[in-house]
């Protein structure tokens, strides 16, 4: 038996606990970065248009989480849906009037504390994954951290410290409160609904 688990029993149980979201939430992760959108985002192809999409999408997705679910979730509130408008503006793209874009929502008796912080799971990590597309983009399209792709910039060099942050929080939060199971459902429910949502966007093919 090693010295953390003689000293400190919690901080193994919020390790485990670390590996068992990460391992259920393995293959809906997979599934999400399959979507076509996602995939051009990191090719040398992409256009500004399915940048321009790809924001669109997300602040819709970005306004429920923050009206809904950052309220339960103690973690600093960075209001991306800001900062994506700012892009959209600055990026100076317009879709086409046919272009109808479908609603995002989380039903109303699903939002409980634990499933906030399970969903809050996978858009803070996203923004791991955001800072490889921000390379993409940046090299791409010329779009920065100040104009044009401040999203995907979010956190800076900060990030992983932010990140690092955060799972500390959200780990020891289910486990005091013994609510692993819908933490996970909650996560769960992040990848399958965003990746729903981009595909029921015919807009961005």
């Amino acid at each position: 038996m090693n010295d953390l688990t003689i000293s400190d029993p919690g901080l193994v149980d919020t390790a485990l606990f670390l590996q068992t979201i990460k391992k259920a939430t393995a293959q809906l992760h997979q599934l999400l970065e399959s979507n076509s959108l996602l995939s051009t985002l990191v090719s040398p192809r992409v256009t500004i248009r399915e940048y321009y999409c790809y924001l669109v999408l997300m602040q819709e997705i970005m306004t429920v989480y923050e009206r809904d679910l950052l309220t339960l979730v103690a973690i600093k509130q960075t209001k991306a849906t800001q900062l994506i408008a700012n892009d959209l503006l600055n990026i100076g793209y317009a879709l086409p009037q046919s272009d109808a874009l479908n609603k995002y929502s989380i039903p109303a008796e699903k939002i409980r504390t634990s499933f906030a912080w399970g969903y809050a799971y996978v858009m803070e990590g996203s923004k791991l994954g955001g800072k490889v597309i921000f390379k993409h983009i940046q090299r791409n399209l010329g779009f920065t951290e100040i104009f044009g792709a401040t999203f995907l910039a979010d956190g800076g060099a900060n990030t992983m410290g932010l990140w690092k942050e955060f799972l500390t929080k959200f780990s020891g939060y289910v486990t005091e409160n013994n609510n692993q199971e819908e933490a996970i459902q909650g996560a769960e429910y992040a990848f399958q609904s965003i990746y729903q949502y981009f595909e029921l966007n015919p807009f961005i093919v």
